[in-house]
């Protein structure tokens, strides 16, 4: 793929992000957000999860596709309201901060209910929400990616705490451009998205494929003696 660049550069002054176009700024994540914190565990173990309730999310619900909510569980609004302060509401950025999945994020959508998380997942509320799409789109990127991991306490992934997180620089360019990033991305990788669905349906279809010719061919209906032949031959 090949797009237009910028007419000019300048070094970013961080090593993992490079040179920016010349007119953009970067800021700290600490300096755009209003709140940088996570929730906890509920007390009570297992019993305070309820079939319905306030959605209660888990860094295994946060990807950088966005929320997956297939095992989502849920808690009473008895226990969301002891947990206030780590509410979740749109438009807030999340990232997980501990274990084998740290560094995934996504942003909370417009239309969410309701929810709360644990302490393995950072919540991100931006002072100005029309940033969101593109900062939301920056924590996805390599150089984020990067600073996660210079950025973790020890080598053996064991988590990020706010002070970390809030230092993190992303390029922002003006708020014009940030929407025409993240309509830009929205669409590219939308189609993308598309081509790598179709190729695991192709794939999914060559396995049963495959199991069926193996299934034919060991049940007697495939008649294989000439490859019998063949072989001897």
């Amino acid at each position: 793929m090949s797009f237009p660049k910028y007419p000019k550069y300048k070094d970013s002054g961080v090593e993992w992000l490079g040179e920016v176009p010349e007119h953009w700024e970067l800021k700290k994540i600490k300096y755009l957000s209003s709140r940088i914190s996570s929730g906890k565990t509920p007390l009570g173990g297992s019993e305070v999860y309820v079939d319905e309730g306030v959605t209660f999310l888990w860094s295994q619900n946060v990807y950088d596709e966005g929320l997956r909510l297939d095992d989502v569980v849920f808690i009473t609004t008895l226990v969301d309201e002891s947990m206030a302060v780590s509410r979740v509401i749109p438009n807030d950025i999340l990232l997980n901060i501990t274990g084998a999945s740290i560094g995934r994020s996504c942003v909370v959508p417009r239309d969410f209910p309701s929810a709360n998380v644990n302490q393995h997942v950072c919540v991100i509320r931006l002072n100005d929400p029309s940033q969101v799409p593109a900062v939301g789109w920056t924590f996805k990127s390599a150089p984020i990616k990067n600073q996660i991991d210079h950025a973790q306490n020890g080598a053996a992934r064991e988590g990020l705490n706010f002070v970390q997180i809030g230092e993190m620089a992303v390029p922002l360019p003006p708020l014009p451009e940030q929407t025409a990033i993240a309509s830009f991305l929205d669409a590219e990788t939308s189609k993308i998205d598309a081509l790598i669905a179709e190729q695991r349906r192709l794939i999914e279809l060559l396995k049963e494929k495959r199991q069926a010719l193996i299934s034919a061919a060991v049940t007697g209906k495939i008649d294989v003696r000439e490859f019998a032949d063949v072989e001897a031959a």
